[in-house]
């Protein structure tokens, strides 16, 4: 009998859309888009840095050389894959690498500061038995740390336009999820997950104005850290911008963020429980059926959706456009 192993990423599907988990589930129709989407490519590259980064094997050593490194990580992760001569698409993949680089560089200069906790492993995989008949829980892990006080976390990296709004991070399932698998695979007691925000822009300095003086334009997208040397470049005086420096400094980082959620025992327990619910309806061959919402936005599937719920004929657009996992 074929074993059933579901992935973070399938619970996700099922519940948003069952016409999108049907088409891209493994124990389903298993289908990948042919042509892979940038910003998840963009995302993927800028986790490769990251590993490299907090790779536990040079977590003592130099850590600009690990730097240069990751950089060189992302780079080689993120490959041109478009046509040859596409102008527009070649210009927007070299934005994005000089984007993602200028991401991670920022990064690791505030992660200098913030670290407090030491890498245990790095993209670890798990895979947890259910109480099915044949299937399984399985993952992978962006980071396991611990922290100075000898408790373990689950750090997951994320890349967005935005900084996500922190109560939805309380709510999110998927990480303890991994909270709940990784007591199991480890058998030991993991405290919660961290959630690693890095907002896709890069900040700028201050604009220099005609007469010489920095302007004081609060919408600008720097730092305080960035104005401050400015000022000093500059050789101006601190206290004629003290409203801006104010501002800024009270606005914080805007680019990166770490938020830590605890989780306790039993809501690890409960998390597992609803792993098994969510499993046993997708074994038991549901009722497949389009779930439109914002999902859609993003959806690889949305073309093959839209012609299954106006009558067309899917099976072009899927031959055309998808390939088996694997293949």
């Amino acid at each position: 009998m074929t074993k059933h192993v579901i992935h973070t990423s399938e619970r996700k599907n099922f519940k948003d859309c069952r016409q999108l988990w049907e088409f891209h589930s493994p124990n389903r129709m298993a289908l990948d888009p042919i042509r892979v989407n940038r910003n998840l490519r963009f995302g993927t590259a800028i986790h490769a840095g990251l590993e490299v980064w907090y790779d536990p094997a040079m977590w003592e050593g130099d850590r600009y050389a690990v730097q240069a490194m990751s950089l060189l990580a992302f780079v080689k992760a993120y490959p041109y894959d478009g046509i040859e001569g596409d102008v527009e698409q070649m210009d927007a993949w070299e934005a994005d690498l000089v984007l993602g680089k200028g991401m991670l560089e920022g990064y690791f200069k505030w992660a200098l500061e913030h670290d407090t906790f030491t890498p245990i492993s790095v993209e670890q995989e798990f895979e947890v038995e259910l109480p099915l008949e044949d299937a399984s829980y399985a993952g992978r892990l962006d980071l396991l740390v611990r922290d100075q006080h000898g408790d373990y976390w689950i750090l997951d990296h994320k890349t967005a336009a935005r900084l996500e709004d922190e109560s939805f991070l309380v709510l999110d399932q998927q990480i303890t999820s991994y909270c709940w698998a990784m007591q199991h695979v480890l058998n030991i007691p993991i405290a919660g997950f961290i959630y690693n925000e890095l907002r896709k822009d890069v900040p700028h300095p201050p604009e220099l104005l005609k007469n010489g003086r920095l302007s004081q334009n609060k919408n600008q997208n720097t730092t305080y850290e960035l104005y401050l040397d400015k000022i000093n470049e500059l050789g101006q005086s601190v206290n004629s911008y003290a409203g801006i420096l104010e501002h800024l400094q009270s606005q914080g980082n805007k680019f990166f963020r770490r938020t830590y959620v605890q989780r306790s025992p039993r809501e690890l327990e409960i998390a597992g429980e609803m792993i098994l619910l969510e499993a046993t309806d997708m074994l038991s061959n549901p009722s497949i059926y389009p779930n439109p919402g914002k999902h859609c936005t993003w959806c690889d599937f949305r073309s093959p959706c839209l012609a299954r719920m106006d009558g067309s004929d899917t099976n072009w657009i899927l031959e055309s456009n998808y390939v088996k996992k694997g293949d």
